[in-house]
């Protein structure tokens, strides 16, 4: 699911970068030639995982997919939200 709003300074979101399909967006949207100008924050669920993604010019936002305040305030902060969480087969 992907949802879209637009602005000044491209500032994007990225939940699920960790994972097979999240990092594949994360890993095209960094070499994408707007990539300097663009502000790219990506969801991780641990600490541990942040330093990779900042070491790249990534923001980490901690946080879960279950705190929906955290995630709308995000959503709301944000140019483009770029969901890649995989739902369950039993809820397709």
């Amino acid at each position: 699911m992907t949802r879209v709003v637009v602005s000044r300074h491209p500032c994007l979101k990225v939940v699920s970068s960790p994972g097979y399909v999240g990092g594949s967006v994360l890993d095209r949207l960094l070499r994408h030639s707007t990539f300097t100008t663009s502000e790219i924050t990506a969801l991780v669920r641990k600490a541990d995982k942040a330093p990779t993604f900042e070491s790249l010019g990534v923001k980490t936002i901690l946080g879960s997919y279950d705190d929906h305040a955290l995630l709308e305030k995000q959503a709301s902060l944000s140019d483009v939200v770029i969901e890649c969480v995989r739902v369950p087969i039993e809820l397709v």
